[in-house]
């Protein structure tokens, strides 16, 4: 399974349990390969990784909010790849929110090659997953990460061997990248809105893990607690 002149591949993920759990199978699944893991979400722990020399035969990046810099993706030689939580026509952060204000009905994931430009790169393969929006937007999140994670260990020894070729003609879609900051900016209500804009937001982009909702009101800023909600 494991092509003889791999050396050394290095898997950066986030600090979540998933990440956890997804550099565990796909260290189980290639037991042969020198497996580096790196967990990178602090400016201090980006300054450590960067302050080295690295060598790496080839990347992997799942659910990994760290930009590999250029230098390591020129030396991986065309062998540096992510899965990305979501379908082609999200690129960008936090996109399974924004699929879901969108009205989304289906999940994914997407393997690509990764370029300078952050989900950009050639598109390997994808996967789709029709879902249910009432049982809310965390369960498109949760849909896609374990739908990433089969997707990579279904390609992985493609990878592994320097064989992977595109499965799919699809592309990403353009003008559509979202960031950190516009997460952050539909997440900030305003008195001025509708009933209906308000609940949309709240159903897209609240996550339980953190209080994303908030509402600035007379130079207050107010976090929506669906709890408190529930019980008054």
């Amino acid at each position: 399974m494991v092509a003889s002149h791999v050396e050394t591949v290095y898997f950066f993920t986030s600090h979540s349990a998933a990440g956890a759990e997804s550099f565990a199978k796909v260290a189980s699944a290639a037991p042969g390969v020198q497996w580096r893991l790196f967990q990178i979400g602090s400016a201090k722990e980006r300054s450590q990784f960067e302050a080295h020399q690295h060598h790496p035969s080839v990347l992997i990046s799942f659910l990994n909010p760290y930009i590999i810099p250029s230098t390591l993706l020129t030396q991986a030689a065309g062998r540096a790849f992510n899965v990305h939580p979501a379908l082609p026509g999200y690129p960008g952060r936090d996109p399974q929110h924004f699929a879901f204000y969108d009205g989304a009905t289906s999940t994914g994931a997407t393997l690509h090659r990764m370029s300078d430009r952050v989900d950009a790169g050639e598109i390997i393969d994808v996967r789709e997953q029709s879902m249910d929006r009432a049982q809310g937007v965390m369960s498109f999140v949760e849909e896609a990460e374990r739908l990433a994670i089969e997707l990579l260990l279904e390609h992985l020894p493609a990878i592994l061997a320097n064989t992977v070729t595109p499965q799919t003609k699809r592309r990403w879609r353009d003008g559509k990248r979202t960031t950190r900051q516009q997460f952050i900016e539909m997440c900030l209500l305003d008195s001025s809105m509708n009933t209906g804009e308000i609940h949309r937001r709240i159903d897209a982009f609240f996550n339980p893990s953190f209080r994303s909702i908030t509402m600035d009101y007379h130079g207050h800023r107010f976090l929506y607690d669906p709890v408190s909600e529930k019980e008054s």
